[in-house]
C-alpha cells in the first residue's frame, strides 16, 4: 500500500538502504495501459550485492529508472520506495530528484555514451568532485579526483587524468562511471547490465570492483544482468523478474536457465 505523505522516515530496525514495496509501473495506451511491472518488492541490504536477473523485456531496467524518478511521461507508477531510511510514493518524482546522485547513482550498459567524448577524463571526475564539495579548492579537487581513479583501479600515475573516453577500454570506462559514484558519495549503485559489452576477464575484474568497494566503502549495488555465472559468484542476494514480480531465487535455482520471452 502507497504512503500518501510526501515522505516518511523510516526507523524501526536495521532497514535496507533500498526497499521496493508493491512497485507497479504502467504505460497508458490508446485502449488499455500496458502493465510491466505489477507489485514488485525487493530489498537491497547495506553494503550488499544484489542481483535482479530476469527475461528480456522482463522490467529490470525499468525498475532503476523508477527507483531514480526517471520514468517516460507515459508511465504511471503506484507503490513505495524506500531510499536509506525515507520512504516515497513511486510517482513522487520531486522526492526521489533529491537523492539522485547524493544517496543513488546510475552505472548504464554503455557508458562510453554517458561520459562527454570532448573532456578529459580528469575533468570530468573533478566537476563532480566541484559539485558535492565546493569548499574544495582546485588542488584538492585534482587531488581527489586523481585519488578516486586509484580506487577504482585507474592509477592517476598512468596517465589516465588526462585521456579521452575513446582512448579508454569499455572496463576502463565503467572504473571511471564507478569513480563518478564515489565523487557524488553515493552509497546505493544501480548498475544496469554493466559487463554486457566486456570479455569474461574484464567483466570479472569489474565486478571484483564492485566487490571491493562494498566491503571497504560499506557501498551497495543492485546489480541487473544476465550473466548468471557471475551472479552466482558475486550477488549476496538474487531475485529474478516473473510476470512483472520478483521473487528471491537460491545460488542453485539461478544457475537454472528460463525461456526468454519473445519480442
Amino acid at each position: 500500500m502507497c504512503v500518501t505523505a510526501q515522505q516518511t522516515t523510516v526507523t524501526a530496525g536495521r532497514q535496507p538502504i533500498l526497499r521496493l514495496d508493491g512497485l507497479s509501473v504502467r504505460f497508458a495506451g490508446r485502449r488499455e495501459p500496458t502493465t510491466v511491472l505489477d507489485g514488485l518488492s525487493l530489498d537491497v541490504a547495506p553494503g550488499s550485492i544484489t542481483a535482479l536477473t530476469g527475461a528480456s523485456g522482463s522490467g529490470k531496467s525499468l525498475t532503476c529508472l523508477a527507483i531514480l524518478g526517471l520514468l517516460p511521461p507515459r508511465a504511471l507508477a503506484t507503490g513505495r520506495i524506500v531510499l536509506d531510511g525515507h520512504a516515497y510514493d513511486a510517482d513522487n518524482i520531486g522526492g526521489l530528484a533529491g537523492l539522485r546522485g547524493a544517496t543513488v547513482s546510475l552505472i548504464l550498459q554503455d557508458p562510453a555514451a554517458s561520459l562527454n567524448p570532448v573532456r578529459r577524463i580528469g575533468g570530468q571526475i573533478a566537476e563532480t568532485v566541484r559539485f558535492w564539495h565546493p569548499e574544495l579548492a582546485k588542488p584538492a579537487i585534482r587531488d581527489r579526483a586523481a585519488a578516486l581513479l586509484d580506487a577504482v583501479g585507474l592509477g592517476a600515475t598512468d596517465g589516465f587524468l588526462e585521456r579521452y573516453p575513446h582512448q579508454l577500454s569499455g572496463g576502463q570506462n565503467q572504473r571511471v562511471m564507478a569513480a563518478l559514484a564515489l565523487a557524488s558519495g553515493a552509497r546505493l549503485v544501480l548498475a544496469d547490465e554493466p559487463t554486457s559489452a566486456l570479455d569474461p576477464k574484464t567483466a570479472h575484474g569489474l565486478l571484483s570492483l564492485f566487490d571491493r568497494l562494498r566491503r571497504e566503502q560499506g557501498m551497495s549495488f543492485l546489480l541487473i544482468s544476465h550473466d548468471m555465472d557471475s551472479v552466482v559468484q558475486y550477488a549476496d542476494r538474487i531475485y529474478r523478474v516473473t510476470e512483472g514480480r520478483a521473487s528471491e531465487v537460491s545460488v542453485e535455482a539461478a544457475k537454472e536457465p528460463w525461456i526468454e520471452a519473445l519480442p
